[in-house]
């Protein structure tokens, strides 16, 4: 069990004394003066002129006087009985002795040559040894003393460093205390979580920013009631408590409604019940859930449903009573705050609940493996269509069910995210963000809390780093613990709506970490990558013995809003959390229950995993160059835009500007990396880490153009009717596209949907002239000239 009382704990001449002053007399006799008979008389004239030249002076208390005497008298008794001494005894001889052998060593360096040139050869000769001696000796950070080469990091040095240091008892124990309590959003096991993070962040030396603490919507259990009739006369009352909830549910009633089952509601599983009579006017779905269960309470009430029941994944009898309360968000059009999608909710415009385009129309509610086979079993005597996994959808009549939901909801409720940072040392307008969410409906230590746990490892690491070495990374490095992720990812889309400028012009990266896990069936790792980014997962030399499935973002989150805005975002993640596998968003998510079942190797794979986020984040903040490869970023669009025109065949679009402007890309590619392996050579191999002053200018200019590349692929009205997404290349379309690559030219695939050439063709000569325009300002004029 978790022990609450765990803290973490950190990780340096005006001389007051008597003068001899003698009076001389003067030689010869000095004659007795006369005095005159009367005094001088005074002009009147003059003594005003003395009057008004006469200084006035304001007398001090008798304390201050007092206490001035006592610092004098201090000051005396310091000179006499110390300054007076050395300079005597110590100082004076020295001098005098300096003085001679100087006069000395003149004298024999006359009889070789010029004295003053010799002496300077001689200062040259002893700095340079000296200079020698200390680099040597290690008394000064050197590459073997500080991890660095030249001008920069050594990473290997720092790696194995870490590898050293890395306490993965202490792992274990924050995530023992982060999963002894439920802390959904808001609430007092959140805010303890939170400030648990916040001390180990400032205990670590880590610099807190800001005030990330938001006001939006949120929602709790409050009172559900399901009562199921057959036709064959048998009632089930199911007992709901505050397990069966899913975050962002709705209020709502429905009586005397059929109930069918519709497996996981896609358009084929809706299309076999259309053609089944199914449903009728007043009917309540029951279905698994998917990946998104948003979207499919998005599609069943377009379909005219009144409600839906989940039922919870599952096998084997440990998890038959257990309940997964998934969110149920809608991404299509908006995220965040769900009054105020779109703008940051500090601002006085908020939309009711139901204007909200993120949360359902319908109600809600997910029941257990052991509830929704109660429900099958009277289904199944009516029958109906039969789905691929044996279960019946019924027929209508032949179930009915009152379902009523009243949520407990709260129109501005804090959450809390917590930020650190550790300052660049070169460019400090630059910076990453590392992140992982934090809320869980329930305790959630397999997801989120283990994301969370090796996110305060990292901080760890970091800091020990800078310590030991004195390092720092070339550019900033945010830690960021998200709130309310379940609720819209609320927490990550309000801070950057409410710091947007500041944001997009100094993140060009972004790291999710909340998907980590030790996947069962091996080293195997998933990760979800901006095409700029590509490369720079497929480097061997980072894996460190895992196997990577590198992929294109297809997936909503934290990083969601930050992809939007043109910044590259990587996403890691454990296969089988990725997939929500039990015991996720389920109550069985115990620290007891996951030390229960994790393998004897656990804890070693976990130290391999953390060390490999270490290592590339190492290399996304402290590389010289900003890892981004422009020819593998066109390559990956290059065959988007393939995949694009397959599925506009019959609209017959003209897609010839584009091709043009990833055909200039491409070009600019090759010079881009043409120009970083030069910069390689003459620094890194030629120079052994010494760069010129006039490369670094370069540099620092290429970092610049490269980490607004994707920014200048933003529009900032949106796409057309969803102003939310304003990435043009990249983001979801309004709805699944399967199986063409639907988180790619999102504006020109919704136009293709729905069938509209002009709007269609509109979009790709938006996407082309973005590309041309964003091409001129990543070269200057000459290099522009160049490449034509």
């Amino acid at each position: 069990m978790a022990r609450s009382s765990q803290k973490y704990t950190p990780v340096g001449q005006n001389d007051s004394e008597d003068s001899n002053v003698g009076s001389s007399a003067e030689n010869g006799a000095v004659s007795d003066p006369v005095l005159p008979p009367n005094p001088p008389a005074y002009q009147d004239d003059r003594a005003d002129d003395f009057e008004r030249s006469m200084e006035h002076f304001e007398f001090e208390d008798a304390a201050q006087t007092e206490e001035t005497s006592k610092v004098e008298r201090l000051k005396r008794k310091f000179r006499h009985y110390v300054v007076l001494p050395v300079r005597e005894r110590i100082t004076d001889p020295l001098a005098v002795l300096v003085a001679i052998v100087s006069l000395k060593f003149d004298y024999y360096l006359s009889k070789i040559g010029n004295p003053l040139i010799l002496k300077r050869f001689v200062y040259v000769l002893f700095v340079s040894g000296f200079i020698y001696y200390v680099s040597t000796s290690g008394l000064l950070p050197n590459g073997k003393t500080a991890g660095s080469r030249g001008m920069f990091s050594d990473q290997a040095q720092l790696m194995a460093y870490a590898k050293q240091a890395l306490d993965m008892s202490k792992m274990e124990s924050d995530l023992e205390f982060i999963s002894s309590m439920s802390h959904m959003a808001g609430t007092k096991g959140d805010l303890a979580v939170a400030q648990y993070i916040k001390e180990a962040f400032a205990n670590n030396g880590l610099r807190l920013v800001g005030d990330a603490a938001f006001e939006t919507y949120l929602n709790y259990p409050g009172n559900a009631t399901l009562v199921v009739r057959s036709s064959i006369g048998e009632n089930l009352n199911l007992d709901l408590t505050d397990q069966n909830f899913n975050p962002l549910s709705v209020e709502g009633e429905v009586l005397d409604a059929q109930l069918v089952y519709g497996h996981l509601g896609t358009d084929q599983d809706f299309k076999l019940l259309s053609q089944n009579g199914l449903p009728g006017e007043n009917t309540i779905l029951l279905m698994r859930y998917d990946l998104y269960p948003g979207e499919q309470v998005l599609r069943a009430q377009e379909r005219g449903y009144k409600g839906i029941i989940f039922v919870s994944d599952g096998y084997g009898d440990e998890q038959i009573d257990s309940v997964q309360q998934a969110s149920v968000h809608n991404f299509r059009i908006s995220m965040g705050d769900p009054l105020s999608p779109g703008w940051s909710s500090a601002t006085s415009k908020r939309l009711t609940l139901a204007e909200s385009s993120i949360v359902p129309k319908i109600p809600t509610v997910p029941v257990s493996r052991r509830q929704g086979e109660s429900l099958q079993r009277l289904l199944a005597h009516s029958q109906g269509a039969q789905f691929e996994d044996g279960w019946y959808s019924g027929s209508a009549g032949g179930v009915t069910v009152d379902f009523s939901l009243k949520p407990v909801g709260r129109k501005e409720h804090v959450t809390w995210s917590i930020v650190g940072k550790i300052e660049g040392r070169e460019q400090d307008d630059k910076a990453i963000i590392l992140s992982a969410a934090r809320d869980s409906a329930c305790t959630g230590c397999t997801y989120p809390n283990y994301g969370t746990a090796t996110l305060l490892s990292l901080v760890q690491l970091f800091q020990q780093a800078k310590y030991k070495f004195g390092w720092k990374p070339l550019r900033n490095i945010y830690f960021i613990s998200y709130d309310a992720s379940e609720f819209g990812h609320a927490g990550a889309t309000e801070l950057l709506e409410s710091e947007s400028l500041k944001i997009r012009e100094e993140i060009y990266a972004l790291l999710d970490i909340s998907q980590l896990g030790i996947d069962p069936d091996g080293q195997k790792l998933n990760i979800q990558s901006h095409p700029l980014l590509f490369e720079f997962f497929k480097d061997e030399t980072s894996r460190t013995g895992f196997e990577t499935n590198i992929t294109h973002v297809n997936q909503y989150g934290d990083w969601s809003a930050y992809l939007t805005n043109g910044i590259p975002v990587a996403i890691l993640s454990a296969p089988h959390i990725l997939e929500r596998k039990y015991p996720i968003y389920t109550c069985n998510d115990t620290f007891e229950r996951f030390s229960k079942h994790i393998s004897s190797d656990f804890w070693e794979r976990s130290s391999e995993l953390t060390l490999y986020v270490l290592q590339t984040c190492l290399r996304l903040i402290d590389l010289p160059m900003i890892p981004f490869d422009i020819e593998t970023y066109v390559i990956s669009l290059e065959l988007l835009l393939q995949d694009l025109e397959r599925s506009s065949v019959a609209l017959e679009l003209n897609f010839h500007d584009l091709v043009e402007a990833l055909s200039r890309w491409k070009r600019i590619g090759e010079r881009v990396n043409s120009w970083i392996r030069s910069w390689q050579k003459i620094v890194l191999i030629q120079n052994e880490g010494l760069e010129p002053s006039l490369l670094s200018v370069n540099r620092w200019a290429w970092n610049r153009r490269l980490s607004n590349l994707e920014k200048r692929h933003c529009v900032a009205q949106g796409l057309p009717n969803r102003s939310f997404y304003k990435n043009v290349l990249f983001g979801p379309t309004l709805k699944n596209q399967a199986p063409h690559d639907s988180w790619s030219f999102p504006g020109i695939r919704d136009a293709i949907t729905d069938g509209d050439k002009q709007r269609a063709q509109d979009q790709i000569s938006l996407a082309a002239g973005l590309l041309h325009n964003s091409a001129a300002l990543l070269l200057d004029n000459s290099e522009e000239n160049r490449l034509q």
